[in-house]
């Protein structure tokens, strides 16, 4: 009996994904960002655009594949506490 290797399954990366916020909703005063997004991008007509993820590199290598590479720069999301 000969053993055979087994292959190993190769895993698929996993996409991020996006969350687009229309500007008249980030404009709101009761605006609160989506959660588990550290990055966005605003784009040219005024809507946010936010990754799920907490890598920056990730980020933007995302936001380079969707609106193409050097258009947008991923920005970090900061969330202030009002005391």
């Amino acid at each position: 009996m000969t053993d055979v290797p087994k292959k190993k399954a190769v895993k698929k990366p996993k996409e991020l994904e996006l969350v687009n916020v229309p500007y008249h909703e980030s404009t709101s005063l009761s605006f609160i960002p989506p959660t588990r997004c550290k990055y966005y991008i605003k784009n040219a007509m005024g809507d946010y655009t936010y990754v799920k993820t907490s890598n920056r590199g990730k980020a933007q290598a995302r936001i380079d594949e969707v609106y193409g590479r050097g258009k947008y720069r991923v920005c970090e999301v900061i969330k202030a506490e009002i005391r």
